[in-house]
């Protein structure tokens, strides 16, 4: 898995957000939009990952509606609850390390 490599004054002034977007998707846009935090490159990669986690997750409810098919979406909604908590844990710990599968998708 590749690491990216932040400034530790950064991680530390920002891991609390870090955690909190990393532990509830859906606020992946706060570090966006807080004047203080918008130039962090550390949360905007935690923000960007909080993002493709909860697009993933989306689609993968979505897919588990479908009749026939929809254990499909099961099993990739448990994949991705699993790399949620990946992705905690790294945030946690305040290190840069991307998911696998999913951490080189770039959006943010």
């Amino acid at each position: 898995m590749q690491e990216n490599y932040f400034d530790p004054q950064d991680i530390e002034r920002n891991k609390g957000l870090g955690i909190l977007i990393s532990l509830f998707y859906f606020l992946f846009f706060l570090p966006l939009v807080m004047s203080d935090r918008k130039n962090s490159e550390y949360l905007r990669f935690r923000a960007n990952t909080s993002l493709v986690l909860w697009i993933a997750g989306m689609v993968c409810a979505g897919i588990s509606k479908i009749p026939f098919v929809g254990f499909v979406g099961t099993i990739a909604s448990i994949a991705v609850g699993i790399l949620g908590l990946v992705n905690l844990v790294y945030a946690i710990q305040g290190n840069g390390k991307k998911l696998p599968v999913i951490g080189d998708i770039k959006i943010l």
